[in-house]
C-alpha cells in the first residue's frame, strides 16, 4: 500500500500520516459521545441560573428557572375550565340518565332523550378540550424550569439573570465526556486495515502520549463532502475525566486488534 496517499484533517490541516508521524498513524481529533443544545421553548425572563460553564450536571438537576408567573395563572385558568367542564359533564350524564328511564316507562318524549343525548355529547367533546388544555398548561409551566436532560458538563452558558428570552434561544451547551469519539479521515487505500469493531491504539499528545484503546464504531460508507476521506469514529472510555472534545489523538492503524461478532 502506498501510505503517503492517505490523508486526514484535523486541527484543519490536511497531514499526510506517513510523512507525519510515521507509517500506518493518523491523526484525529475527540469529539464528545454525546452533545446537545439546550433552547428555551417558552417566552420568558429569566429569574436565575443555577449552573456555569464547567459545572458537572445531573440527569434531571435544574439548570435555570424563568418567570413562571403567567403561566401558573394560565395553568389555574384551565384548571378552573375543567372542573367547570366535569361539573356540566356529570350532570348532564345524570340527566339524560334521567330522561332514558323516563322513556323507558313512556314519560318522555323522543325529542327530550334526543336533546338530552345532545346535551351529554356537547359537555363530552367540551371536557375533552378542556382537559386538553389543562395538559397544555401544565406541560408549558413545567418548561419554566430547565432540566438537564442527560449527565454531563456545561460546555457553554449563554443566559444571564433578567434576560428576556423568546422561544428556541440558545441557553446551554451540555457535553457528556464519559466516553469520547476518536474521529479519523482514511483514503480508500488504509480502509482494508481496520473494520467496525477493531481495537486500535491511541496516543494523546496533549498528556505526555499516553497510550489508550479504542474500539472502531462506525465506518463511514462513503467519503466526506467536506473532509478528505472516509469517517472513521472509534469509542474510547474516559470515566476519569482527564480528556477533553478537542485532543488531538494519532492512532496506529498497523497495531489495530480485529474482534469478531458475538466475541
Amino acid at each position: 500500500m502506498n501510505n503517503s496517499k492517505s490523508y486526514l484533517y484535523a486541527m484543519g490541516i490536511i497531514l499526510s500520516s506517513a510523512t507525519s508521524y510515521g507509517d500506518n498513524t493518523v491523526v484525529g481529533i475527540l469529539e464528545p459521545i454525546k452533545a446537545s443544545q439546550i433552547s428555551n421553548e417558552v417566552t420568558a425572563l429569566v429569574e436565575s441560573v443555577k449552573v456555569n460553564i464547567g459545572d458537572v450536571i445531573k440527569q434531571g438537576d435544574v439548570l435555570a428557572n424563568l418567570d413562571s408567573e403567567s403561566y401558573q395563572l394560565q395553568y389555574k385558568l384551565a384548571e378552573s375550565e375543567f372542573i367547570l367542564s366535569q361539573a356540566e359533564f356529570k350532570a348532564n350524564e345524570r340527566q339524560l340518565i334521567r330522561i332514558k328511564d323516563l322513556y323507558d316507562k313512556g314519560n318522555a318524549s323522543v325529542s327530550q332523550l334526543d336533546e338530552s343525548e345532545k346535551l351529554f355529547e356537547v359537555s363530552q367533546g367540551q371536557l375533552a378540550v378542556a382537559k386538553a388544555k389543562l395538559e397544555l398548561s401544565k406541560n408549558v409551566l413545567k418548561k419554566t424550569n430547565v432540566i438537564a436532560p442527560f449527565d454531563a458538563w456545561v460546555g457553554a452558558r449563554h443566559i444571564e439573570k433578567g434576560q428576556l428570552l423568546s422561544t428556541s434561544t440558545m441557553m446551554f451547551d451540555l457535553v457528556d465526556m464519559s466516553k469520547l469519539k476518536v474521529v479519523f479521515y482514511l483514503l480508500e487505500n488504509d480502509l482494508a486495515q481496520i473494520n467496525v469493531l477493531d481495537i486500535v491504539n491511541v496516543t494523546i499528545p496533549a498528556i505526555d502520549d499516553v497510550n489508550f484503546s479504542a474500539r472502531v464504531a462506525h465506518i463511514a460508507p462513503q467519503p466526506s463532502t467536506i473532509k478528505p476521506g472516509y469517517r472513521v469514529e472509534a469509542i474510547l472510555e474516559n470515566s476519569d475525566f482527564k480528556l477533553r472534545p478537542g485532543f488531538t489523538a494519532r492512532i496506529r492503524l498497523s497495531d489495530a486488534e480485529q474482534k469478531l461478532v458475538g466475541e
